[in-house]
């Protein structure tokens, strides 16, 4: 009865849990799905997977007790798989998730075979040093089995929101059977964004807060150590008992640090608090009253929701008060800040009264929006903008000071009249003193760009100066506004990819790696670069922007980046299957290899096409490389991306289910991608599948569609690189820069 209401609790409440990850974004360049006809590799694996089943059920009728429990595990692991294939399967393009997911279980079968036998042979030999933690497994497999026979009808659709919700609770048993034997505590497959490196600044995921979440005794320790009335903090040590319980099931864990991370956040809060000496205690007391409010709803169950919202709430408060804090303490050009300690306890008003919520929320996160702008003017350093740029730096300095000023007043105007916070007028200052802030950025970056255009080329700095002092100028004309703005974001961007390019190091180190791909060119290739930067810096000092150096040095940034992804394909044997440790991604070596073979032979071809100066068969060799093999450039960009992270997730089979016994982490890398890698995974199998059976239309469908959407996954992770532009003002006609 226990298990059951375990069972049914954690269903009922994952589901508030759980995000629908689903979503697609719309590209119409993107190649229809696939017409799959009825043979699919899907379906076959199903069949092969009720094979094996109808063989082990006759296996198991011979078989003693424990044995018997061993092996119909393995059976309801290849039930599970099966049923996922085949609801994918039938619902075509939407079944992806349901298909990569039992594909997953469907590959490790053998591994987890592996562990049941070991778990049997030292269940039965009473001296074995593992035998209570092998009958401790046998049990939780006992389970294991009964929830497959009374719970298998939960995976009624393929959406990737129930598979979340219903695996992880049919999974939760065998996980801990493995985990338990093994001595190998499971983890979250699915990737925090905070672990990947920041090279890689992909769209998609969830951005990851930079705090880490608190284990159940780091919590209890800031429960001692946080300024909380006594009867709040007997509310965390009630709350605390109850996760401490919790995480004791498998199937709970998820829910249990979901819990701590909002317990962690509110404890941040508390640091916060205790740090805003400017704050008035009558506004102490209200945060005090809101925090016990929160956490009595929370360990109310049926109140838990509400108690869940405020306590996510109070992250955005969390934010505020630190970087108003911050303010207080700054001893240049410290600002007034009573303006912004009085919106904060307005706004936080509004969000305490459902009618005006949304007023509440839009005027905290403006009013966060100011903070930022205003902590990062403070911590520019001004002094660095030098000689003729210092008169212009000055001007926009006493610029921004008055729109802060004015700024100051006008949210002192909207603290008393919420109404006015979409007034023109708030719009107006708000905007002025964001663009002036950009500009004198722009300003302290011009010394950089000096000292870079310097080491490429000493006699240019001169000319390249004028220009500098041309885009200045521009920037506080009307009408020239726009040309100087997009002649210095076009400057930082080409000097962004062209100063320091992708796989620029291989070939200068002259590895096994750097020969293949060049055809033994690497030197040649890299003295290539060197001129090719010097050329671009002259283009920069006569005015410039669109240099052919600077197209060449495009398509350079291209074929080196191909280059870097090919490597890094090679150095994984050219299989993905390192992947496969990520929750997002299954991928079999035999239906990535094809997609692989042929691009260091295009790499080849592109190096001489550069080296001959034949741009045009440089460019083509690219385009075919990003038509035809981005699904290899998908799988090395990842695998640099993603690789790192995954190196010390567990693997054998306590991995492998461990890959779906866990649901996504909110702050999951590319989660928003997950249906388009799951399709990316599919279809790579299904092409290879339609190859070996000789249907080429459908593997050639699968090819252009696996091309097609492995480049906008690509896009997602920074590969998109638009043409060198002409720029007005900025075309090469005016070497002199005097504008």
């Amino acid at each position: 009865m226990r298990r059951f209401w375990s069972i049914a609790a954690a269903a009922l409440l994952g589901a508030a849990l759980v995000a629908d990850a689903s979503c697609q974004t719309l590209n119409l360049g993107r190649p229809a799905p696939p017409r799959l006809d009825t043979f699919t590799y899907a379906k076959d694996l199903a069949g092969v997977l009720e094979r094996e089943v109808a063989q082990r059920v006759a296996a198991e009728a011979d078989a003693g007790e424990m044995a018997r429990i061993a092996l119909r595990a393995g059976t309801n692991l290849r039930i599970l798989a099966a049923d996922l294939l085949t609801l994918g399967d039938a619902a075509g393009h939407e079944g992806s998730v349901a298909i990569v997911t039992g594909l997953t279980l469907a590959q490790g079968r053998e591994q987890v075979d592996e562990s049941l036998s070991a778990v049997l042979a030292a269940a039965r030999d009473a001296t074995a040093a593992n035998a209570p933690q092998a009958r401790r497994a046998i049990e939780s497999l006992r389970t294991f089995n009964e929830d497959i026979r009374s719970l298998r009808e939960l995976l009624r659709t393929p959406s990737a929101s129930s598979i979340d919700e219903h695996l992880p609770i049919l999974l939760a048993p065998l996980a801990t059977a493995l985990s338990a034997f093994h001595g190998q505590e499971g983890a979250n497959h699915w990737v925090s964004s905070s672990l990947i490196r920041p090279a890689a600044n992909m769209a998609g995921g969830a951005s990851a807060s930079a705090r880490g979440v608190n284990t159940i005794d780091e919590l209890r320790g800031r429960a001692v150590a946080a300024a909380l009335r006594e009867e709040t903090r007997g509310i965390v040590v009630t709350v605390l008992d109850i996760l401490e319980q919790g995480q004791e099931f498998a199937e709970f864990r998820p829910r249990v640090e979901a819990y701590r991370a909002l317990l962690t956040r509110l404890f941040d809060l508390c640091d916060a608090l205790s740090h805003a000496a400017w704050m008035e205690e009558t506004s102490r007391q209200a945060y005090d009253a809101r925090i016990h409010e929160a956490l009595a709803l929370f360990q109310d169950r049926a109140a838990r929701d509400r108690g869940e919202a405020l306590l996510r709430r109070f992250e955005s408060s969390r934010l505020i008060i630190e970087r108003i804090t911050l303010l207080s303490q700054i001893n240049r050009d410290r600002p007034n800040i009573r303006p912004l300690a009085a919106a904060l306890i307005a706004g936080e008003q509004l969000l305490d009264n459902p009618a005006l919520a949304d007023t509440g929320r839009e005027q905290m996160a403006k009013l966060r929006l100011v903070l930022d702008r205003m902590i990062a003017w403070r911590e520019l350093r001004r002094g660095e903008v030098r000689g003729e740029h210092r008169t212009l730096a000055t001007r926009l300095e006493r610029e921004y000071r008055d729109a802060e000023a004015s700024l100051l007043k006008e949210i002192e105007r909207i603290t008393a009249d919420p109404r006015a916070i979409s007034d023109p007028a708030f719009t107006s200052v708000m905007a002025n003193q964001a663009q002036y802030l950009e500009d004198v950025i722009r300003l302290e970056k011009i010394p950089r760009w000096i000292d870079q255009i310097r080491s490429l080329r000493p006699g240019a700095v001169e000319r390249f100066t004028a220009q500098t002092r041309k885009m200045a100028q521009w920037l506080l004309e009307p009408a020239r506004r726009d040309e100087a703005i997009l002649a210095m974001t076009q400057y930082e961007q080409q000097a962004g990819l062209f100063l320091s390019m992708p796989f620029e190091s291989n070939l200068r180190a002259g590895g096994e790696d750097a020969a293949l791909v060049t055809g033994g060119l690497h030197d040649r290739l890299a003295r290539e670069i060197d001129a090719q930067r010097q050329r671009w810096a002259d283009g920069w000092a006569l005015g410039n922007a669109g240099s052919d150096a600077a197209k060449r040095l495009l398509l350079l940034f291209r074929l080196t980046q191909a280059m870097a992804d090919s490597a890094e394909v090679a150095r994984l044997g050219g299989d993905a299957g390192p992947l496969n440790a990520w929750a997002a991604w299954e991928a079999a070596p035999r239906a990535i290899a094809p997609a692989v073979h042929d691009v260091p032979n295009r790499l080849r071809l592109a190096t001489r096409a550069a080296l001959e100066g034949n741009e045009r068969e440089l460019a083509s060799q690219l385009t075919r490389i990003d038509q035809d093999a981005a699904m290899a450039k998908i799988v090395g960009r990842l695998a640099m991306v993603v690789g790192p992270a995954l190196q010390g997730l567990p693997g054998g089979s306590v991995g492998i289910i461990g890959q779906c016994a866990a649901r996504p982490r909110e702050d999951a890398f590319m989660l928003s991608k997950r249906v388009e890698l799951a399709h990316l995974c599919r279809y790579a199998l299904e092409e290879h599948f339609a190859r070996t059976n000789n249907r080429e239309s459908v593997a050639r469908e699968c090819s252009a569609y696996l091309n097609g959407l492995a480049a906008e996954l690509l896009d997602s992770l920074g590969e998109r690189t638009t043409p060198i532009p002409t720029l007005l003002g900025f075309d090469g006609t005016d070497p002199e820069g005097r504008g």
